[in-house]
C-alpha cells in the first residue's frame, strides 16, 4: 500500500510541475469515461485471474472527466490492478454523471484497522 501512495504522490507532484511549467491550469483536456475504463479492461480482463472476475462498470454513457489521458490510463490502470490482486469475485468501477469522482470497488479482505489508520 505505501508504494502505491508513493507512486501516487510522485504522480501529484509531476502534475504540479507541469502546470507551473506551462502556466495554465491542470487537465485541460476531456476524457469520456466509460469507453476509457472499457478499454483498460479489455487488457486486465486477458491477465491472470481477469477472466475470473465480475467486471461492473456503472458509469453512464456520455460522462467525461477533465483529466489527460494517459495520466489517467496510469492511475486507473495502477488501481484496477490492485483491486484485481485483492478481489474474491467483484470488481465496480463507478461514476457520477458529472464525472467528478471514481470509485473502484472490490469484494477482497480490504484494509486492516491499522493500516486504514495509516493512509487515511
Amino acid at each position: 500500500m505505501s508504494a502505491l501512495l508513493g507512486r501516487l504522490q510522485s504522480h501529484v507532484e509531476r502534475e504540479l510541475i507541469r502546470a507551473r511549467v506551462a502556466g495554465r491550469s491542470f487537465n485541460r483536456a476531456s476524457i469520456s469515461l466509460r469507453p476509457a475504463v472499457e478499454n483498460l479492461l479489455t487488457v486486465f480482463k486477458r491477465m491472470p485471474r481477469g477472466g475470473e472476475v465480475d467486471w461492473i462498470v456503472d458509469i453512464e454513457p456520455g460522462t467525461a472527466a477533465r483529466i489527460e489521458p494517459s495520466d489517467f490510463d496510469e492511475i486507473l490502470g495502477n488501481l484496477i490492478d490492485n483491486a484485481l490482486r485483492f478481489a474474491r469475485s467483484r470488481i465496480r468501477i463507478a461514476a457520477p454523471a458529472d464525472g467528478r469522482e471514481l470509485t473502484i470497488e472490490d469484494d477482497g479482505p480490504g484494509i486492516s484497522e491499522a493500516d486504514l489508520e495509516r493512509v487515511r
